[in-house]
């Protein structure tokens, strides 16, 4: 009898651990570093400070675009000093009750720059 109880019990918990698996909700992505080509940016974890660096010698300065689920969706582009200059820091990056977007690109912060995929901060 002990032996039955046991292993319906066993057959219980490894069911309920199953479920509990199943509805686990999963955690937001993000991203802390983000790269195009050999340009790069980061954002500390509570997302109120970064830098964004150039490293291509190519005449296109590096920025970092982020966009806030805000009506009208409203953004900021932050700069690089360009190639040769040490990276560049900028301050905060949170909106109120936003989930920010960022990417990295290069050029003149107009729409036909090359640039990463938007990825969540």
């Amino acid at each position: 009898m002990f032996l039955k109880v046991s292993r319906t019990l066993a057959l219980l918990l490894c069911l309920s651990g199953v479920m509990l698996f199943v509805n686990a909700s999963p955690a937001t992505a993000h991203n802390n570093n983000i790269a195009h080509g050999s340009d790069y940016a980061v954002v500390n974890s509570p997302h109120n400070s970064g830098y964004v660096c150039d490293l291509e010698n190519d005449g296109r300065r590096a920025y970092v675009e982020v966009r806030f689920n805000t009506v009208p969706e409203s953004y900021r582009l932050l700069w690089s000093y360009g190639f040769g200059q040490p990276c560049r820091t900028f301050g905060d990056i949170s909106e109120p009750d936003t989930l920010p977007r960022w990417r990295i690109c290069e050029g003149a912060g107009g729409y036909n720059d090359p640039c990463s995929k938007f990825e969540n901060i």
